[in-house]
């Protein structure tokens, strides 16, 4: 027969047992949800560099298919072999501008704002 004192030890063991599984399995529970929790926030801020990629990439589409257009007609074709090429045609005199080596740029002189200069300053005109 089984006294009363082994009852409350099994139960006791049990009870504590149980606790034991539902403690494990909440922190098991708890891990879970942290890790989806840290790749949710990875995924989402991969998400937002993505789209400013494809923003960026829209654009440059847009930019290339403007420059795309403008090269498919004679005035296109003629400034991009201008600003690549010296070309001029005959008839135009191409001017090229130079700094003379070692020369030093003249000094720039401070102009004193006038009367209603300085009241323009301060209104903000």
């Amino acid at each position: 027969m089984v006294t009363r004192r082994t009852q409350r030890l099994v139960k006791r063991a049990l009870l504590w047992g149980g606790v034991v599984v539902l403690v494990s399995i909440s922190g098991l529970i708890a891990h879970s949800t942290w890790e989806v929790y840290g790749k949710m926030v990875t995924v989402k801020a991969e998400r937002l560099e993505a789209e400013e990629e494809r923003e960026l990439l829209r654009a440059r589409t847009e930019e290339l298919s403007a420059s795309l257009k403008l090269l498919s007609t004679d005035r296109g074709i003629e400034e991009e072999i201008r600003s690549r090429y010296p070309l001029v045609k005959p008839g135009e005199v191409e001017i090229v501008l130079m700094e003379r080596p070692g020369a030093e740029a003249p000094p720039v002189v401070p102009v004193e704002p006038s009367f209603w200069g300085t009241v323009r300053s301060f209104i903000g005109l």
